[in-house]
């Protein structure tokens, strides 16, 4: 804990995570976790995972050894596609073997296991060079792709939270707006944060940077950037990318004590 002479304000001091949440967060009166962006992943090949699924589809309706052969290899390439993109939109390294590009997928906590499964065992069976597929094997493959797609689309649909509060409620700031029968007018002189007491973090989708503001009586006490190999960059991801209004945690005091669990990992 940090006594009062070294937090008296914000040019004397720059706070970590740990200090700030130990020194502030205990004394939480109403903790809660307020939504404030959403944004979607895009993808950046030139060729998208539902292309090579549809190639794949057009492959298993020609029905001979080409077509089956063609399908097996472009549904491998949609799973490929869709992986490469997810991992590039979070902004996380993409590893040479599948295998440990699945892992950080399955870390992500976008797809339930019983996919993860299928797709490796789909994946087992391609890795066989010279395999000549039978239709059955070639069905079940465009089936775990047609899985896999509509179990991750939604980041590229439907977004990700990219920022958020996790504060005490009590300390909301004013709106910074007064409304007469006439006009709105909107004071500058109101404090910048929603919160006076909180921690915002963010993820900068254009840089893929992961960050967090830490805020304290309206003065910024410490600005924190995650780095790709940082153990807790992931499981943040992977708490944003399921965090929505009707998943429970939104605007709950169990979302803000998840996410400051995780930032506070040891």
């Amino acid at each position: 804990m940090l006594n009062n002479d070294e937090i008296g304000t914000h040019s004397l001091i720059t706070m970590n995570e740990a200090q700030y949440i130990n020194a502030y967060v205990p004394n939480w009166q109403k903790p809660t976790l307020d939504l404030k962006g959403v944004e979607s992943l895009g993808y950046v090949t030139p060729v998208t995972p539902f292309e090579y699924l549809r190639y794949a589809e057009a492959d298993l309706n020609i029905g001979d050894v080409h077509g089956l052969v063609n399908g097996l290899s472009n549904a491998k390439r949609a799973i490929d596609c869709q992986v490469a993109n997810i991992l590039h939109g979070f902004g996380l390294s993409i590893p040479k073997q599948f295998p440990s590009r699945l892992e950080k997928i399955s870390a992500l906590g976008l797809v339930a296991p019983r996919i993860i499964k299928k797709i490796i065992r789909l994946r087992n069976l391609m890795e066989h060079e010279f395999h000549s597929p039978n239709l059955s094997e070639v069905e079940d493959a465009v089936d775990i792709v047609t899985l896999f797609l509509g179990a991750t689309r939604h980041v590229f649909a439907n977004g990700i939270t990219t920022s958020f509060w996790v504060a005490d409620e009590v300390s909301v700031n004013p709106t910074g707006i007064k409304r007469t029968k006439t006009k709105t007018i909107i004071d500058n002189e109101f404090p910048a944060y929603t919160f006076s007491r909180g921690i915002f973090c963010a993820f900068d989708l254009e840089i893929r940077q992961l960050s967090l503001l830490l805020v304290h009586e309206n003065n910024e006490m410490g600005n924190i950037t995650f780095s790709k190999s940082d153990k807790r960059t992931i499981p943040l991801l992977a708490f944003m990318s399921t965090l929505d209004a009707a998943g429970g945690k939104a605007y709950s005091p169990d979302g803000a004590h998840e996410f400051i669990s995780i930032v506070h990992a040891p």
